[in-house]
């Protein structure tokens, strides 16, 4: 059978191990709120880790294996960590609290594919089971490596005898002054200092990490789970979106108005609130983005003042709001930097060193670091590296330097982020003009139909009265022309023409009757209506 370690590639690590407390407990209570917590401790776990130099071996539901190549950046990194989420914690209630334990030992791993196994992985795994919630707790094989680096506080907890180690495991406890809870001891690493070579049980220490690998398994099946239901849920909402966006337009296009409308108010409902939401959202980042500037202004001002503390403390205001913010990280490390040049400058006047001139070479790097700052401060941040690529050529492993182009690499990303997440609102805003076109090509199509509709009514009215006017003039003509032109045709009177009488009587009576007899025939005749 073969040896796993041929397979596999043998170094010295830093390992660390976090863990959340009582996640599967919040996840049970509420299972959307408690995702929306876990993917906040990500990001921010995620960020730091890159910050200083770590990479993510596993992630198990709210469990985090992370490698560095040195101990000092795993301590810096962890006691970062606790900094941050002490923060997010101020004002929360117990469930919004997240509060992890950090375990970091220093030891020989075996590297194979994308996984570490080994003595010096089981050992940050055992410290970091005996850890307290908000601390971190490291070996002595780190604290040798730390102690002179930097200044930091430790508790000396003893030896301990862990699970499926030989050999006692001296174990530390990190103090973490700028925090009041943290400053001292926890009750339990001052209880096992108590106890010389104390031993933690078998039968606890099975049950401890059973547990922890039981809720790590429900928080990671919950997680792929959500996960799945979000991504079907959003795929099945999209194409209904897509299908109602296309019969809409295929309505518009056979001039149906009605049923189109009826299909934008399908997509709506789909959508629902979609304007309002993103406008809240912008305001809401517009009044955080205000309170962030404000508070780093005040925190340049500090330090400038050289109250660094103060600066911290007022950067860390802006973490509460908003974790992930990118020139809240660059001045908290240009306040890293400010103090790591003053404890130089401590370091050097307490062992006697008398500053000398600098040369051209320390000139130049000073002009070429100062330029990549102020590159970096304007987002050009390749400029910044060709700049600091320059200086390297001087001095290739000025730690300065080192830093500095990690925190522009870092700030890129950053940046690359924020850009993705435009593009995406950008992609929002074009969807909804879609529809708001769609809807104004509605309407107007509507208009066209309502006027046609109209010409159509004026039409009709005005045959109508046409129709009518007609009828009237034919009226008249049949009641007043049409009577005389009957009687014209066909007269419904007699004419009688009435002569005088030829022969004239001799004597003056027969004149006299020869010229009143027509007269009275004349007024007789007179008298009937068909002569």
């Amino acid at each position: 059978m073969q040896d796993p370690s041929e397979s596999a590639q043998r170094k010295l690590a830093a390992i660390m191990f976090t863990d959340i407390k009582g996640f599967s407990k919040k996840m049970a209570e509420d299972e959307t709120r408690a995702f929306e917590l876990l993917k906040m401790h990500d990001a921010i776990m995620r960020v730091l880790v890159a910050k200083f130099g770590g990479t993510v071996i596993k992630s198990l539901g709210d469990s985090f294996m992370v490698d560095f190549a040195s101990a000092v950046n795993a301590v810096k990194c962890a006691v970062e960590a606790q900094k941050r989420f002490w923060n997010f914690n101020r004002d929360k209630d117990e469930f919004e609290r997240v509060e992890i334990r950090i375990g970091i030992h220093l030891g020989d791993v075996l590297v194979r594919e994308d996984d570490m196994i080994g003595d010096g992985v089981n050992v940050a795994s055992r410290v970091e089971a005996i850890t307290e919630p908000n601390r971190v707790c490291i070996t002595q094989e780190v604290y040798m490596q730390i102690r002179n680096k930097f200044p930091i506080q430790v508790f000396e907890i003893g030896p301990m005898h862990l699970k499926n180690i030989p050999e006692p495991v001296q174990v530390y406890e990190i103090i973490i002054e700028s925090i009041p809870e943290l400053s001292t001891p926890s009750e339990s690493a001052i209880q096992f200092s108590k106890q010389h070579g104390i031993e933690v049980s078998s039968a606890q220490a099975a049950a401890r990490e059973a547990e922890e690998a039981k809720e790590a398994n429900r928080v990671e099946e919950a997680r792929k789970r959500s996960e799945r239901e979000q991504a079907e849920a959003e795929e099945s909402r999209r194409k209904k979106i897509e299908s109602h966006y296309a019969r809409a337009e295929e309505l518009v296009r056979q001039g149906k108005p009605e049923e189109a409308e009826r299909e934008l108010a399908e997509i709506y409902k789909l959508e629902p609130a979609l304007q309002e939401a993103k406008n809240q959202r912008r305001q809401e980042e517009e009044a955080r983005e205000k309170l962030a500037q404000e508070q780093i202004a005040k925190a340049r001002e500090l330090m400038k003042a050289k109250q660094l503390n103060a600066a911290e403390a007022a950067i860390n205001e802006i973490f509460r709001i908003s974790p992930l913010h990118v020139g809240a990280q660059q001045m908290l490390q240009q306040i890293e930097d400010e103090r790591y040049r003053i404890d130089e400058e401590e370091r050097l006047e307490k062992i006697g060193k008398e500053l000398h001139v600098p040369t051209e070479d320390e000139r130049k790097i000073e002009e070429l670091l100062e330029k990549a700052r102020q590159e970096l401060e304007m987002e050009q941040f390749t400029e910044a590296i060709f700049t600091l690529r320059e200086l390297f050529l001087i001095d290739p492993n000025h730690f300065a330097a080192r830093r500095l182009e990690e925190n522009i690499r870092q700030a890129e990303q950053a940046k690359q982020e924020l850009l993705r997440l435009q593009a995406f609102q950008e992609d929002e805003i074009r969807r909804r003009e879609e529809l708001d076109r769609l809807r104004a090509r509605l309407a107007a199509h509507r208009e066209q139909a309502v006027h046609v509709e109209e010409i159509e009514a004026r039409k009709i009215n005005y045959k109508l009265i046409g129709q009518v006017a007609g009828g009237i003039l034919l009226a008249i003509l049949l009641l007043v022309v049409a009577p005389r032109v009957f009687r014209m045709i066909v007269p419904k009177t007699a004419s009688i023409a009435l002569i005088q009488f030829q022969a004239t009587p001799s004597d003056s009576l027969g004149r006299m009757m020869k010229d009143a007899i027509p007269m009275l025939l004349i007024d007789d005749l007179r008298q009937s209506g068909q002569l």
